[in-house]
């Protein structure tokens, strides 16, 4: 190993949208931190270079609060921190897990665009995530970006690409490659020059008058004695570096010890290096930005042979979004239709200005719920503290109104259309497919909108008549009719249940087309023969551990698993597991003139109900499956599993990776997660004879095989085409919720394709748009 003549202090805070605070109070507290941090960035101008103060914004959402929110004069002086070297920018909009797709990034560069314009930060600073999906490299390098920082959180990671600190050169997909900093933790630099932590308590709030940031000489004692037991200490770190560590100078992350996170500049640092330096000491401390930084590593790797990596870095913190199980379904159908409401508007001849405002603040609420802080840091140990029930709902709250937004801009742009007319003053309806490939699915129609008599929608270009099928109930206000039989849902619900939906198939239609259909009165249509309801020859596998949508539940004991499950230790792990599967109540057949299937009741202690629909529809070529589960709250750890046995030995699987078409097993980092996989949309099984979709548009989150062990695999390649969908689980012990009361309904489509086609997931599990039009001529 070279020996290290200098360390970098990259001073930062670690951004939490919540975890210490409440979302909306954190925001305050990052922006306020930037007044901090110009105002010791002027105080110290007149030290010497290395020990000006300098503060690394590590996020850029703060900087465009602060921006939006200054007056021209702070404003100014940001501009000259800036400019004079002592204040830099990461890139990244806020720390993210692989949740996030290449539509949401499209969306926030947009809003970001005139940040990178202005400022053209060169560093992604990401922390705390342990991966990070490789279709975002061509993006960074497009902004500008020549430099990956990541400091991954030790906690929950069972591997990491290389040892750290390490640095190496990461090839996307393309070929480019950009420089990576796999660093230490995002508060390793304190550990440099302190054996013990300074934090008081657990995680104290900022508004807790008991606790407060260390003081100047709290945390970096600059005294003469401070300063020897802080280079012993370093000296001793030093040694235990990898010894394939290839440069001079070390990067180190330097956060406030007040909580780790969402923490204050940390007065009194600069006078710490000033203090070591002028001892004389090596090596030498200097305060830099992430431009400094990567600066010296560009230059240094002229001179150095570094190890190129290429391959996805799937994420040991991908599955800190299965205990929001509902969110992320409704984050999933946001996405849908935001993705969808452009082509759709260019199909309708409807302006963009009609629904790019929604659009965007749709995005943001997205983001807002996909950045990595999923609800305050004691939301398991004390689930009705005030601080976890007001972080879960501002945070879920985004969610929420994002899905709210999606749908009232993909209904502003169908009313928009010239062709729109109210369905009471009309007896037709255009069916819009805007994706890119074919898609094939329901057109539902709102049974109590109808103001006449409809029992089919005859297509008016082919006069194919398409029968129409009664659909869901729900409650509909109003009394019980006499004689009536009650459906009865969890919770019971006050009102009468009454059909609320019609629904028809129109076939698969092809890309970017509309078809016009009429509604009408038609004699009744015999449903087709329940023998159709088999499943298509040789699509599962008969030999699987689990059948085709079976539900599967790993519970483990209660007290001190979660602990065990974090740490990936299957010796402890060992004899606490129960996996067991619903108890079977009933089966009844569904009937369709477009297919046929099953309705099926299940039972388990853990869910007040569970209905499941395995639909096949006429062709035999596809499987729709829509699961519901009415969970019941629970504290015990538990993960609930669907499975979906395709049939094949050794298949290649692809999945989308930010836009970047990925082979599991084959196109990933050595080392990273290998028990689950988010997947977006779904995977495509690759086989010599055929290539099958397994469409997963509600649940992202995806294990190959088996159940995922928690006992930290690593990278595999998949032996079987079977893919378990992650529904729900509660593992985590910190900043996730336990398992609350909520019905979960997700759907799940395979489906089989030629060998040689290239189907899109998107397209397999997306949806058909319709609305009540004028008659077409």
């Amino acid at each position: 190993m070279t020996p290290i003549r200098e360390l970098l202090l990259v001073h930062h805070t670690h951004t939490d949208f919540g975890y210490t605070d409440l979302p909306s109070t954190t925001w305050d507290l990052h922006v306020d931190y930037i007044r901090q941090a110009i105002e010791l960035c002027e105080r110290t101008a007149d030290y010497p270079d290395e020990a000006k103060f300098r503060w690394n914004c590590e996020v850029l959402w703060p900087v465009q609060r602060f921006l939006s929110t200054a007056s021209a004069g702070e404003v100014a002086r940001f501009d000259r921190a800036v400019q004079a070297g002592q204040m830099d920018l990461g890139a990244m909009p806020f720390n993210t897990g692989t949740l996030l797709d290449a539509e949401e990034w499209s969306a926030l560069s947009r809003d970001l665009a005139p940040l990178h314009s202005r400022y053209r930060p060169s560093v992604a600073m990401q922390n705390d995530i342990n991966g990070m999906s490789w279709g975002i490299l061509p993006r960074w390098i497009e902004q500008g970006v020549n430099l990956y920082w990541t400091g991954p959180n030790d906690y929950s990671a069972a591997g990491n690409p290389t040892e750290r600190p390490n640095w190496w050169w990461w090839e996307a997909g393309d070929g480019q490659r950009l420089l990576v900093y796999l660093a230490g933790g995002y508060n390793n630099g304190y550990f440099y020059t302190h054996e013990s932590e300074w934090r008081r308590g657990p995680v104290p709030s900022s508004s807790d008058v008991w606790f407060n940031p260390p003081e100047p000489g709290d945390v970096f004692d600059f005294s003469p004695s401070g300063i020897a037991r802080a280079h012993a200490r370093c000296s001793k770190r030093l040694t235990e570096l990898p010894a394939v560590y290839p440069f001079d100078f070390l990067p180190l992350s330097v956060t406030n010890m007040w909580r780790y996170d969402n923490d204050p500049p940390l007065e009194g640092l600069s006078d710490f290096v000033r203090a070591w330096n002028g001892a004389g000491l090596e090596p030498k401390l200097r305060l830099a930005t992430l431009r400094e930084v990567s600066a010296a590593a560009h230059a240094a790797a002229k001179s150095t042979s570094l190890p190129t990596l290429r391959g996805d870095w799937p994420d040991w913190w991908a599955d800190y979004i299965a205990p929001l199980s509902t969110e992320v379904s409704a984050c999933q159908a946001a996405r849908r239709r935001l993705r969808d409401i452009p082509a759709t508007s260019s199909l309708l001849g409807v302006m963009p200005s009609v629904y790019q405002p929604k659009v965007d603040e749709a995005w943001r609420d997205v983001s807002v719920f996909t950045e990595h802080t999923f609800s305050s840091f004691d939301s398991v140990a004390q689930p009705y503290k005030l601080s976890a029930l007001g972080h879960a709902a501002e945070k879920n709250g985004a969610v929420y109104r994002a899905e709210e937004l999606s749908r009232s801009a993909m209904t502003g742009v169908l009313r928009s259309s010239s062709a729109y007319r109210p369905l009471s003053a009309s007896r037709f309806i255009r069916v819009v497919n805007p994706s890119e490939q074919p898609r094939e699915g329901w057109v539902s129609i709102s049974s109590a909108a109808l103001r006449f008599p409809a029992t089919a929608a005859r297509n008016v270009e082919s006069g194919e008549i398409y029968p129409l099928e009664p659909f869901g109930q729900e409650p509909f206000w109003g009394a019980p009719k006499p004689g009536e039989e009650p459906v009865v849902e969890v919770p019971n619900d006050v009102w009468p249940f009454r059909l609320t939906q019609l629904r028809f198939r129109p076939g698969v239609l092809p890309a970017r087309t509309m078809r016009t259909y009429e509604l009408i009165e038609a004699p009744p249509f015999a449903p087709l023969a329940e023998s159709l309801a088999k499943l298509p020859a040789g699509l599962f596998d008969s030999d699987a551990e689990f059948g085709i949508g079976q539900i599967v539940f790993d519970i483990f004991d209660a007290f001190g698993a979660r602990e065990d499950l974090l740490a990936h230790s299957a010796e402890r792990l060992e004899g606490k597991v129960r996996r067991e599967s619903p108890h079977v109540l009933g089966a009844s057949p569904l009937l369709s003139r477009y297919g046929a299937g099953t309705l099926t009741r299940l039972s388990h202690p853990h869910c007040y109900e569970i209905e499941q629909h395995i639909f096949i529809p006429t062709g035999g070529r596809r499987v729709e499956l829509e699961t519901t589960l009415w969970l019941k709250e629970n504290t015990v750890p538990q993960a609930i599993y669907l499975a979906l046995p395709v049939a094949g030995q050794k298949p290649t699987i692809w999945y989308d990776s930010l836009g970047q078409p990925t082979r599991v097993g084959y196109d990933q980092l050595p080392n990273t997660c290998g028990e689950y996989l988010t997947v977006g949309a779904g995977v495509t099984i690759e086989m010599q004879d055929r290539r099958v979709v397994v469409a997963t548009p509600d649940t992202p989150l995806c294990c190959f095989d088996s159940p995922a062990a928690r006992s930290g695999r690593r990278t595999f390649t998949p032996q079987t085409g079977t893919i378990l969908a992650l529904l729900h689980h509660n593992f985590w012990m910190t900043n996730t919720p336990i398992t609350k009361a909520a019905k979960l309904r997700v759907r799940h489509v395979v489906e089989w394709f030629a060998a040689g086609a290239a189907p899109d997931p998107l397209a397999v599990g997306g949806d058909l748009y319709a609305m009540p039009c004028a008659e077409a001529e």
